[in-house]
């Protein structure tokens, strides 16, 4: 699914290229990437509930991200449970260093707790603040560190959860709701993204009054951000040097070469890691850098990359992947490769990285 998405964005964006900006299509193509993105943000939703994927964090205002979620709650919960939001002007709010991804589960999975506590209706209330965190809070909970917080609340009038449940409901497999009626992984996730983003739960609950879920975010000290090698616009700079692609999929081949060689590098071409490895061998002088694909038939692209450090130590490679566990992330940093890329990626993206990682010493 990842690859056709890569492929979607990948044309849409030729496509957005060759429009001339006041052209009544472009908004059109425009709607169409942005589309694609959310979608590839849905499959990196439904990864995170099987395995733990790789976060992709950034300085974020999550009161944005919240009133753009709170649009999609007006749409989609029913009509006897009224929402309300409340939250200061979203300029007021600092940034934090979050997934929008991750947060965008967070919050999905607590409303569908509060939606499924409220069989009969009631209110479901979002709320954002700040909140100082102090010595004193810490002997009530010791997963919070002394410190500076944007804190985001979920609150329901539903049905509440018993104090005897209470220490379990992070749990794995563990729900309060009916047989069958519950994966008890919901609020499971919910712990373990808030976790990755170095903060902390807190759950108040009334047996017939209702419950509030609170995520504390670290908020983020925008004077140890280390400033941006390159802007999103920034312009696409290609090259003459020459890249090995290994990548079994036609269209996303297909997709690769018309995207790099319209930028004058020089391309050599796999379908498969056995046959990139064999090309690598023959070709290994003149290659500049190789770009594979993670899962290929025959020898996939963690072990053909394995075989060309092996040969040659100090090769350029950058793999892509439709996921990517943390713990193979790092250790494929640790063996040499130099970037992992979640797909789907755009080209503009993509060209980026390459001359990025190209350009490195």
């Amino acid at each position: 699914f990842n690859n056709l998405l890569q492929v979607m964005l990948a044309y849409a964006s030729f496509v957005r290229r060759g429009i001339q900006e006041g052209n009544p299509q472009s908004a059109d193509i425009d709607q169409i990437i942005e589309a694609g993105e959310k979608a590839a943000g849905l499959t990196r939703q439904l990864l995170s509930f099987s395995r733990e994927t790789e976060l992709t964090m950034a300085p974020l205002n999550v009161a944005l991200l919240v009133k753009e979620f709170f649009k999609f709650l007006e749409r989609t919960l029913p009509k006897t449970i009224e929402i309300q939001l409340e939250i200061s002007r979203v300029e007021d709010i600092p940034m934090i260093v979050a997934d929008p991804t991750g947060i965008h589960q967070a919050l999905m999975n607590l409303c569908v707790n509060a939606r499924d506590a409220m069989p009969d209706g009631g209110m479901l209330r979002v709320s954002i603040q700040t909140e100082e965190i102090e010595e004193k809070q810490r002997s009530i909970n010791p997963e919070a560190a002394i410190g500076a917080y944007v804190k985001v609340s979920v609150s329901d009038t539903g049905t509440g959860i018993p104090q005897r449940e209470m220490e379990r409901i992070f749990e794995p497999f563990f729900t309060t709701k009916g047989e069958g009626k519950g994966t008890g992984l919901g609020l499971a996730t919910c712990y373990g993204i808030v976790k990755q983003h170095k903060g902390f739960i807190v759950c108040e609950s009334e047996v017939g009054k209702g419950s509030c879920f609170s995520l504390y975010f670290p908020i983020h000290d925008a004077s140890e951000e280390e400033p941006e090698d390159e802007e999103v616009d920034s312009v696409v700079v290609g090259g003459s040097e020459t890249i090995l692609i290994a990548e079994d999929n036609e269209v996303v081949m297909e997709v690769l070469t018309r995207n790099l060689g319209s930028l004058g590098y020089h391309l050599i071409c796999a379908s498969n890691g056995e046959e990139a490895a064999l090309l690598f061998d023959q070709n290994k002088d003149r290659i500049d850098l190789i770009l594979t694909d993670v899962q290929m038939p025959i020898l996939n692209g963690v072990r053909f990359a394995e075989h060309v450090l092996m040969e040659n130590p100090g090769m350029k490679i950058i793999l892509e992947s439709g996921y990517m566990e943390q713990g193979l992330m790092e250790n494929l940093h640790e063996m040499g490769v130099k970037e992992v890329l979640r797909k789907p990626v755009s080209p503009q993206f993509l060209a980026r990285r390459i001359r990025k990682v190209l350009e490195e010493e």
